[in-house]
């Protein structure tokens, strides 16, 4: 089969040409039951045609013939191209640039959904971002955990913005928490495309999406460093009972626990002889890193803290052989602005077979593993978004849907202090909102979810306050004893008694030995709870690798009891 337009050779399963973009005309393969969904596919299509190395008219091409098969497919987008010049208030004409600020590129979204408002038209629900922060500028947001945040840059990457297209005030709103109690226009996902990415790639992905609006998975595949094994194992909980996970040969405790393959010891050269490149769902609960050559992920060991190994890496990914959703824990899970395909898991799983992707673009946390074996395995942060995402997938939510309600969970179930704040800006979906999953081995129809809402992640009768952190220095030099001096040196002793009673709960219940505090900090959360929020090394002689972060983040009341452990993933 050639392609009618350019003449280039194709597979006889193509929907596009690689080389033009070419729509070709043949019968669908498969028949789904979706729902109808309507949303609104967003580019700049003057600068990725010059990205790419095609012509604006290619990518159009390539772009209305993806909208017309998603089309018949019940899924309904209408093109939003940012570069197309348009009249601001002043009746003069304005071009988008990548210096133009984000709420300039979300100013479009909120004039077509103004637009069908009049009209009485059902309104556009989902929102697929086509580029990177090249093409539409990826929002950068001040950290919530402000000086004391290991991260290098102190800001966080988020798409959620986009879902929030009220204009330049949504700043403050998400800086202070106000935002989680707008409504929400949009289920956000993005394509992002690599520094070294070529036209191929986006037509691929596209012709992919459309080959498998609902992705069937028959097999996973769960990777984790061994101090989150049970944690892990309570989070995937779902895919274990769905038996997603296949029974496994007996193998030594330290190298799989409940199915799922613990690092370091399967490290990158013994991958090879577990990983299941047939998987159609991979969930990963491992380190990752910020630098440049940090481009894996990797596991530390429990009996040596000097034993870091990499485990998974981009040519891992690469080597899946079936449409794919990948799950992510990790640090800097989900990476990609300014890097090329070689060097981002991500990227790298989207220029090959992975169709949707979830992960956190800065320093995420989860739930260590308790020592004692009373003690309960409880979730936090990461966790609860990344187990959510994939319980409601399985339940038949679209993608964008699926972690909209999974950040909905844990601003239900958490206290939001700092941490639960960032993990909720910071965790993005990458690739089409719209696809679904279907676990094609248990006895349920292909049938979908088809009432879900989009609204606010909190309802708007609870009373939201700023998030406030005031900075309490751990130690401070000795001074004259005046009366300012006694003063603080009784809020010293409070808060050296705080910390030792956190450094007996952390010993007692988690088996961490007492170490000295990276910093102390006074939180009021959004529902108005006061507390402390203490950072530690989780390596007491912070033996980790160039790049990463191993920290251990405890949040207590004001009496110092304990509410959430997080580490550092």
């Amino acid at each position: 089969m050639f392609c009618p337009e350019c003449g280039t050779r194709l597979d006889n399963d193509m929907l596009f040409c690689p080389e033009c973009g070419t729509r070709i005309e043949q019968e669908s393969a498969k028949d789904f039951e979706i729902p109808v969904l309507k949303g609104i596919l967003f580019t700049h299509i003057p600068n990725l045609a010059r990205k790419l190395s095609v012509s604006p008219k290619d990518v159009t091409n390539l772009l209305e013939s993806f909208i017309q098969y998603k089309t018949e497919q019940g899924v309904i987008y209408k093109l939003a191209d940012a570069g197309a010049e348009r009249k601001s208030f002043f009746k003069r004409k304005k071009n988008l640039t990548q210096e133009s600020p984000w709420y300039e590129y979300a100013d479009i979204l909120k004039q077509i959904h103004e637009e069908e408002m009049r009209k009485h038209e059902e309104p556009s629900t989902f929102l697929f971002i086509i580029g990177g922060d090249d093409i539409i500028p990826m929002p950068a947001i001040p950290h919530y955990l402000g000086n004391e945040a290991s991260d290098a840059d102190k800001r966080i990457d988020t798409d959620l913005l986009y879902a929030y297209p009220y204009g330049a005030q949504m700043e403050e709103a998400i800086c202070s928490g106000q935002l989680f109690f707008y409504d929400a226009l949009f289920y956000v996902g993005r394509l992002p495309l690599a520094t070294d990415a070529a036209f191929q790639d986006l037509v691929g992905y596209l012709q992919r999406a459309v080959e498998n609006p609902v992705i069937d998975i028959g097999a996973g595949y769960g990777q984790c460093d061994p101090h989150w094994m049970k944690v892990t194992a309570k989070v995937t909980d779902r895919m274990n009972k769905e038996r997603l996970f296949p029974d496994y040969t007996p193998l030594p405790d330290d190298v799989l626990y409940d199915k799922l393959f613990l690092t370091p010891e399967v490290d990158h050269q013994t991958i090879g002889q577990v990983f299941n490149t047939n998987a159609q769902l991979f969930f990963f609960n491992l380190h990752g890193g910020a630098a440049k050559e940090t481009f894996f992920f990797l596991g530390q060991s429990i009996k040596n803290a000097d034993d870091w190994r990499v485990a998974v890496f981009p040519a891992v990914i690469a080597a899946c052989t079936q449409p794919n959703v990948v799950v992510s824990e990790a640090c800097y899970g989900a990476r990609f602005i300014g890097f090329d395909k070689a060097h981002s898991m991500l990227l790298t799983a989207m220029a090959a077979n992975t169709l949707i992707y979830l992960g956190a673009s800065r320093v995420a946390y989860g739930q260590p593993d308790p020592i004692e074996p009373d003690c309960p395995v409880q979730m936090s942060n990461a966790d609860i978004i990344t187990g959510e995402f994939v319980n409601n997938m399985l339940d038949g939510l679209p993608a964008g849907a699926a972690l909209f309600e999974a950040k909905r969970c844990l601003h239900r179930v958490s206290e939001i202090g700092p941490i639960e704040s960032t993990t909720l800006v910071e965790f993005n979906l990458f690739g089409d909102p719209t696809l679904f999953v279907m676990n094609r081995k248990i006895d349920k129809s292909a049938t979908t979810v088809s009432d879900f809402k989009i609204g606010a992640l909190s309802s708007p009768t609870e009373t939201a306050s700023k998030l406030e952190t005031v900075p309490i220095k751990a130690e401070e030099d000795s001074k004259p004893m005046s009366l300012l001096t006694q003063v603080r040196a009784q809020v010293d002793a409070n808060i050296s008694e705080i910390q030792l009673k956190i450094s007996d709960q952390l010993y007692k219940q988690w088996g961490i030995s007492p170490r000295k505090p990276i910093s102390m900090s006074r939180t009021t959360s959004l529902n108005g709870q006061k507390g402390y929020e203490v950072q530690y090394h989780l390596d007491e002689h912070k033996k980790v690798p160039d790049g990463f972060y191993n920290i251990l983040s405890v949040s207590s009341d004001l009496n110092g009891k304990i509410r959430s452990v997080r580490v550092t993933k």
